[in-house]
């Protein structure tokens, strides 16, 4: 009973080493080709099948190949083939998912944490929630969001690259600790309108430049929300126009109209970095 076995373990590890040793071209018609390449001239390549006997050689002109890949990592790309772009995708594999975060030096006081799935070839649905924690205060907030582009520059088949614009609604929650004991807490809503850039390296990395502005309503007037240095700016008679700005890291509120407490501007900006799934 071993002696059989042990041959088909010595099988499997040939076929698993053979396979590991061959290159793989794809051709024009998306047809896939297992095999070892032998030579390329400037005309046509000529290759074996790991299958097939050694002598069994096969011709195929290199008009009809879109790239071959290498056993040993390099690739080969035939340029002239259509779009050059569309070759990208064969050597990057297409994936639908990322998770990403804001690489923040104080993560555990204040960061960002990602998620994005991919609807298709230029949309996904992303999600993002943000938390500042400090002994005086803590916020909190959650934004949902949907990319799009106009176009899909590495012609992936998800998670695009390239620029996009982002509609996104935004949802938060503010705690303010004073030095008596007490807290004061409030919530608001808002929508976003959010633009920026995405990389994917190598089909595993993930790198996002993001910039967003808004409007925000909140359950309580601005005044209410600062801190006692924001308050005794705010009662200086020297300082006109002070629109009662309130910085949240990578948040920034600012009432809208003196007249107008409960809503106020926000502006966001921040830089992610993930993984591809």
């Amino acid at each position: 009973m071993k002696t059989p076995t042990l041959f088909i373990i010595l099988a499997l590890l040939l076929c698993k080493i053979t396979h590991a040793q061959s290159d793989t071209i794809y051709f024009a018609d998306d047809n896939i080709s297992i095999c070892v390449v032998e030579k390329m001239n400037s005309d046509e390549v000529v290759y074996s099948k790991p299958t097939l006997s050694p002598d069994v050689k096969f011709n195929v002109s290199k008009s009809k190949i879109r790239m071959i890949k290498f056993h040993d990592g390099e690739v080969w790309i035939n340029y002239q083939l259509g779009n050059s772009n569309e070759n990208l995708k064969f050597r990057y594999p297409d994936r639908k998912y990322a998770i990403k975060l804001f690489p923040a030096t104080g993560f555990l006081n204040y960061g960002e944490l990602g998620f994005e799935m991919a609807t298709d070839k230029i949309s996904s649905i992303d999600f993002n929630l943000f938390f500042n924690l400090q002994n005086s205060e803590s916020f909190h907030l959650g934004a949902f969001g949907y990319k799009f582009r106009l176009y899909n520059k590495y012609q992936r088949d998800y998670l695009a690259c390239g620029p996009y614009v982002k509609p996104t609604a935004i949802f938060y929650k503010h705690t303010l600790k004073f030095e008596n004991g007490k807290e004061h807490k409030y919530f608001g809503v808002g929508p976003m309108l959010n633009f920026g850039y995405q990389w994917v390296v190598l089909g595993r990395g993930f790198i996002e430049l993001n910039l967003g502005s808004g409007l925000s309503y909140s359950s309580t007037n601005f005044g209410d929300r600062l801190s006692e240095n924001d308050r005794e700016t705010l009662q200086n008679p020297n300082i006109k126009n002070y629109k009662n700005p309130d910085e949240q890291r990578m948040f920034f509120f600012e009432q809208l109209d003196d007249k107008i407490e409960n809503w106020s501007n926000i502006y966001h900006g921040s830089i992610r970095v993930g993984i591809v799934f």
